[in-house]
């Protein structure tokens, strides 16, 4: 009806219902949950035209809609696990776009002026147009990265999404891990030329942290994140990509004993963040994790190590003083890092890859 999405209530409700749509007509095409019977290949065949078209107009009217939804929860859905249906509608519409444009991708919908093409642009606009004060940086990246909890699933009881009783598990978006999140970050960068944005949003949180590290400075890392991501996932392709110098930088100071003072990335405040606040702790091991993939791979592959690149997790030797042949250890920045995120674990729904 007219009044459909004419407030924030009304709305809340269609984006969840949206959200079931599209997963019920994913989990009936062939790939999903093992679906290769004769009646999956069918109803990809018969409905896909069909289903393109109607993906581009609900993430174009959803795209339209959501921005109408200004605040958002200040907590990710594995911070506060119990509020999963008093989710403001910002989430739940950032979910049904989500889970919209993992159908796009199913059936190659994908392509410029497509429904999935304008939610690229959504998620990209707070890159562009990077503003630390409105917290759409944080909520439309961060949230590919631990999403809001899905209303629409989580009605569904455990039942469904496990497969247990009986019941066939449902898939969704959340379900790939991360390698969903991925693809739509190396989609973002690539299709909308992120790499330069994300480099300027590092350099704001070095020059934020340079004055004072009152505020740990999570944009910056988040930033850090999508772009040693996006380069872990360039060496499947024929053309693999360095970590941008200024990014390399931030996370290099790891290697070091004294990080904590040269990068905001291992600094106090972010450790205090890593202990309370799942996006933090996640993005952070991730970081060190992907960053000695990245540099073993370019080890493996002949490119070598610069010369003055320190391993980011190291235990450093010191002599305890000039004349004395004792030596005293110490820890890297990064290896007290991923100490501080392994002691602070919490239980999320996103998971690695690999």
């Amino acid at each position: 009806g007219s009044t459909a999405l004419t407030t924030s209530d009304y709305r809340s409700g269609a984006y969840a219902a949206l959200e079931g749509v599209a997963i019920y007509i994913t989990n009936k095409l062939p790939g999903i949950n093992g679906h290769n019977e004769l009646s999956s290949l069918q109803f990809a065949e018969r409905d896909t035209p069909n289903i393109a078209e109607l993906a581009d107009k609900v993430l174009s009217t959803l795209v339209g809609s959501i921005v109408k939804d200004k605040a958002a929860a200040t907590t990710f859905a594995a911070d506060a696990p119990d509020t999963s249906f008093s989710l403001v509608a910002k989430e739940v519409g950032y979910t049904a776009i989500l889970t919209w444009m993992w159908l796009s991708k199913r059936i190659m919908q994908t392509d410029a002026k497509s429904g999935y093409d304008a939610a690229l642009n959504y998620l990209a606009d707070p890159v562009n147009k990077y503003s630390v004060k409105d917290g759409e940086f944080r909520f439309r990246v961060g949230s590919l990265v631990i999403p809001p909890m899905s209303v629409y699933l989580s009605s569904m009881g455990s039942n469904a999404t496990s497969g247990n009783d009986g019941v066939d598990a449902v898939a969704s978006p959340f379900s790939s891990g991360e390698v969903f999140a991925e693809s739509i970050i190396v989609d973002l960068i690539e299709k909308k030329s992120l790499l330069k944005g994300l480099e300027a949003v590092v350099d704001a949180a070095m020059k934020k942290f340079s004055t004072s590290d009152v505020v740990a400075q999570i944009d910056g890392a988040l930033a850090v994140f999508l772009v040693v991501l996006y380069t872990h996932s360039s060496f499947t392709s024929s053309k693999p990509i360095s970590i941008p110098p200024s990014v390399n930088k931030v996370i290099a100071a790891g290697a070091t004993s004294k990080g904590h003072e040269s990068s905001f990335l291992f600094s106090p405040s972010m450790m205090e963040a890593a202990r309370s606040e799942v996006l933090v702790n996640y993005i952070l091991h991730r970081i060190i994790a992907l960053h000695c993939k990245i540099t073993s791979k370019a080890l493996g592959d002949g490119n070598g190590r610069n010369k003055d690149e320190k391993p980011l997790v190291r235990v450093i030797e010191k002599k305890t003083e000039e004349s004395s042949p004792l030596t005293v250890a110490n820890v890297s920045a990064a290896t007290k890092t991923l100490a501080v995120c392994t002691a602070n674990t919490v239980s999320i729904t996103t998971q690695p890859s690999s």
